[in-house]
């Protein structure tokens, strides 16, 4: 591997160590003040699980005023709000997630400046593939990814065959056949689109 390659592993590899052993301060117990004006990667830890990983050039606008607070100070807004509203159907408006984050959610973050914007999107997406967050967005058409989403918001769906309902947390293209009818399926010999004779 070239020494170049090798390097950039390694500073990230760093990068990520120091993240991790940064203090972690509950949003209810941290300050405004406490958050710099400045370019950094930052994660929010739910209770003690850690759910979201991101990167900001002004660390005190994202994790205060976006989301802890809830302003829209960019056009997307807050992805991890938008996320944990969707995990947690309950919270039905700005102020009790504002509370739930208040009481059950904390912070840490990685001052990186001066750094270059690519290359902190390069440390976020790094850092998101090693720590895998429960609370992930991609794509522009804002599509989730997450454990926990499958876990808590399953879908109900009706199986083709036997017309019996089962949960799947399958979102963009739901699945057609329970697993019993699958299974069934392998047996005959059949694929999972095939008709039988």
């Amino acid at each position: 591997m070239d020494a170049v390659y090798r390097e950039r592993i390694s500073q990230m590899e760093a990068e990520l160590v120091q993240l991790l052993s940064a203090k972690f301060s509950p949003f209810a117990d941290a300050s405004v003040n406490a958050i710099p004006e400045a370019p950094g990667i930052y994660i929010i830890k739910e209770y003690e699980r850690i759910v979201y990983c991101g990167s900001a050039q002004n660390l005190r606008l994202r994790l205060w005023s976006e989301h802890y607070l809830g302003q829209q100070v960019r056009m997307a807004g807050s992805q991890f709000r938008g996320i944990l509203s969707k995990v947690h159907p309950e919270l039905s408006d700005d102020e009790a997630l504002t509370q739930h984050i208040a009481r059950n959610c904390s912070f840490a973050f990685l001052t990186k400046d001066p750094i270059e914007k690519r290359d902190l999107k390069f440390l976020e997406k790094f850092c998101n593939s090693v720590l895998r967050p429960d609370f992930v967005e991609y794509g522009a058409i804002g599509k989730v990814w997450g454990r926990v989403h499958r876990q808590t918001c399953p879908i109900t769906y009706a199986c083709e065959d036997c017309g019996e309902e089962f949960e799947s947390g399958r979102r963009r293209s739901g699945p057609k056949l329970c697993t019993v009818c699958i299974l069934k399926r392998q047996k005959e010999g059949r694929g999972p689109r095939q008709r039988s004779s």
